[in-house]
């Protein structure tokens, strides 16, 4: 992952699948309270994915399920990735794909985005996804189609405002 400042030894990176309002909260407010879920590199993801932990597959891993997990959660593939020190709880219902939950983000801890490409697709997706688990939506062929052909686009943390902003016109 490219990070726009170096981690510090003790910290972590988060992949928090976001709702448009949980990023206007961190560009706003400056934080995000929690729980927060997030996705991180686990040994449980590391087996559900056959990857090798501290690996850029491994990341990518992580930053897939945040994606699905986004579009459960709200209305497109928005997933901030954080650089984090503070301690992680598990969320235990989707802990084989590295779920986690933190107790707040800071705007100062992101590092980077990623955004799908068609946001008004990934709506109509989104709103039939709303009443599943990460699993159960993985398994269905337009979002394995849609995590395996489309990427996701890596943005500057910098550019979270704008982001928005343009999302509302």
């Amino acid at each position: 992952m490219t990070a726009t400042s170096p981690r510090p030894a003790s910290s972590q990176l988060v992949f928090v699948p976001l709702r448009s309002t949980d990023a206007s909260d961190v560009v706003h407010a400056g934080e995000l309270e929690g729980p927060v879920p997030a996705v991180m590199v686990t040994p449980e993801l590391c087996e559900t994915f056959d990857v090798v932990p501290d690996t850029e597959e491994a990341e990518l891993a992580a930053l897939q399920v945040a994606a699905v997990w986004s579009l459960i959660r709200g209305d497109r593939r928005l997933v901030g990735v954080f650089s984090v020190e503070e301690p992680v709880s598990p969320y235990p219902q989707e802990q084989g794909n590295g779920a986690v939950q933190l107790a707040t983000v800071r705007r100062a801890q992101m590092q980077a985005f990623f955004s799908g490409e068609d946001a008004g697709s990934e709506a109509a997706l989104a709103a039939r996804l709303s009443d599943l688990d990460i699993d159960e939506a993985w398994a269905l062929p337009e979002v394995s189609q849609l995590a395996g052909q489309i990427p996701l686009q890596w943005h500057d943390a910098s550019e979270l405002s704008a982001y928005l902003s343009a999302m509302e016109n």
